[in-house]
């Protein structure tokens, strides 16, 4: 559920504040962080950097302009001074008045710059329909009018305003009610939260905005002493309080999920059950929590799930396997033959290719053994050429096989790395450009994006971008284990049975079951010929710089050598090494598999 909470001047106070231009023979640009204005001909009309930040011209033309010296009034493209500079902070103005603040006291001004209500408030917000703003006076939040006639009182933690709704929500000692704007009518302010309802269809171009108001087909959901109920706008309840253990807002189609002794069912606006609470499950919920919820629903029971449109109904008159949630509010529907890629409204897209895997702009398909890339509009991007083809998330390009060799297209479908290598995958570094991880002949080395060899195809295996470990890569030959540079140079040689790199000062080996301890040009600070050595090193900058040391047994002895390889302190008790390194001591570092890092030749 969407929990309704209220930030006051989230929608409404805003200094800076994007308007429509209506005066199209001036253009408003930004360029070098300067703010200034040109005329059609691209000339000079204010200078640029004369004023710290200009608005858009409004339909008086107006101008809101601030000056670098902290100071705020309003000009025309002249330059003439409408409203002078002596404003603090000035907001643009809705129904003719704008909100002004000095020395920390808010009023209103009128185009002509008059102060017309005085500078008294803490806050003041821009007026909305039906011509109410929000203010805070001394201790609380209220609504005041135009001509300053008091709505509400100010005796409000909180409140939102949900215009051309008719409503607005106060928050009082911890406790929520509604407040109708026409009627100047409150309800009792005794509930512990109110939801809001999604009243549109989710929007493909802007992520969880679509619009939530807390009354929908004229009921609202509201929580006390933890029981749901949903009321009208008279404030009876239409289903009371108790009757089931939770519910969730009523959707477009004036549906309300409802949850009672573990089982689902819905409900109208009405108070009616369209489904009594006899199902194991059903959701609304969207494939991201920043996407909005369906407006249809998934239900499922006995192990199969049907899909029900906004108004509860299955137009679709089938129940399915399984349906998976895919992002921008999509359904993919196993049952008989292929599967399903449906839409929000249960329309069918896709119902003719084997399988699907979502990316930007549409699946990866797959059809008689074939793979390729369709957008949404059912148009092919990469056709279905290839034996296997994959798209990662944020790069624009594709890995793709064929005759089981793999190379990369980029995103119009051409060959950049030709098919010539047995697997292929992405490195990252932190300062250059990626390379990719290939396999040939055998043997595993890097290439650029242009074909051209890094790391020479020389190793059984490479480890590609390690959570907190160097740019280097760990490498893998003939049964042992060292480290390479990006550009192919050797930075510890694949003599070892394990290695870690802990910082360039301290890369623990192993070798013939005996520890030692290299920096990274290869040079021992700790010689190999200790039974352990455990790294207490400051890596998350915790510790004092004196406390980092290296902890190291030989013959059943417990020794503190500093950084420098020099003994510390000898004959460290056990009892004092378990107490201290108990979580260290539980494994051996070596008894941690390096291959599963590590890309592997065939």
């Amino acid at each position: 559920m969407t929990k309704l909470f209220f930030l006051v001047f989230s929608f409404f106070w805003v200094s800076v504040y994007a308007q429509g231009d209506k005066h199209e023979e001036f253009r408003r640009v930004f360029s070098n962080s300067k703010w200034g204005f040109l005329d059609g001909n691209g000339d000079t009309i204010i200078p640029f950097g004369k004023y710290k930040f200009l608005n858009p011209i409004d339909d008086y033309g107006m101008i809101l302009a601030h000056l670098h010296t902290g100071k705020e009034g309003y000009i025309d493209i002249e330059q003439n001074v409408l409203i002078p500079f002596l404003y603090d902070d000035l907001g643009v103005f809705s129904m003719n008045l704008a909100p002004a603040k000095i020395g920390g006291k808010f009023g209103y001004v009128n185009r002509k710059g008059e102060l017309v209500i005085d500078l008294k408030y803490q806050k003041a917000g821009y007026f909305k329909a039906p011509g109410i703003a929000i203010a805070r006076y001394e201790s609380g939040y209220g609504l005041i009018d135009t001509l300053e006639n008091i709505i509400l009182n100010f005796e409000y933690h909180d409140i939102a305003v949900f215009q051309n709704h008719n409503v607005a929500v106060v928050e009082k000692g911890n406790k929520f009610g509604f407040f109708f704007l026409n009627e100047n009518r409150l309800s009792p302010v005794v509930f512990d939260k109110i939801y809001k309802s999604q009243i549109e269809r989710p929007l493909e171009v802007c992520l969880n905005c679509a619009k939530k108001v807390p009354f929908n087909k004229g009921v609202a959901l509201v929580e006390k002493d933890n029981d749901y109920a949903l009321i009208n706008e008279q404030f009876e309840e239409v289903v009371p309080f108790g009757l089931y253990d939770s519910i969730q807002p009523i959707n477009m189609g004036g549906l309300a999920i409802v949850k009672k002794k573990a089982k689902y069912g819905l409900v109208n606006f009405l108070g009616e059950e369209i489904l009594k609470p006899e199902y194991e499950f059903i959701s609304t919920e969207s494939a991201r929590s920043y996407e909005d919820d369906f407006t249809s629903f998934r239900v499922i029971n006995n192990g199969s799930t049907t899909l029900l449109d906004a108004n509860g109904v299955n137009a679709l008159g089938q129940s399915f396997d399984s349906v998976a949630v895919l992002s921008s509010c999509m359904y993919m529907a196993y049952g008989k033959g292929n599967p399903l890629i449906l839409d929000n409204d249960l329309n069918i897209l896709f119902d003719k290719y084997e399988c699907y895997h979502q990316v930007d702009n549409g699946f990866i398909v797959k059809k008689n053994g074939k793979m390729g890339h369709v957008s949404e509009e059912g148009i092919f991007i990469i056709p279905l050429s290839y034996d296997s083809l994959f798209q990662p998330r944020l790069e624009k390009l594709y890995y793709a096989g064929n005759n089981g060799k793999y190379g990369v297209l980029d995103l119009s479908g051409e060959v950049i790395i030709p098919f010539e290598y047995g697997l292929i995958t992405r490195t990252w570094y932190n300062d250059q450009e990626e390379n990719l991880i290939v396999e040939k002949s055998g043997k595993i080395g890097t290439i650029t994006m242009a074909n051209e060899i890094a790391i020479p195809f020389e190793y059984d295996g490479l480890s590609g971008w390690v959570e907190y470990s160097p740019e280097e890569h760990y490498a893998k030959k003939d049964g042992k284990y060292g480290m390479v540079k990006p550009n192919g140079e050797v930075l510890i040689p694949c003599v070892y049975d394990y290695i870690h790199y802990y910082t360039s000062s301290a890369i623990l080996v192993k070798k013939d079951d005996l520890y030692g301890v290299l920096d990274r040009g290869g040079n021992l600070i700790i010689p190999i010929k200790y039974h352990r050595i455990i790294l207490d090193l400051d890596f998350w900058g915790f510790k004092e710089s004196e406390d980092e040391k290296f902890v190291v047994l030989h013959k059943n002895q417990w020794s503190y050598f500093d950084l420098n390889g020099r003994v510390a302190q000898k004959d460290v008790s056990r009892k004092v090494i378990e107490a201290e390194y108990a979580y260290e001591l539980l494994h051996d570092p070596s008894d941690y598999e390096m291959d599963w890092m590590l890309m592997m030749a065939k």
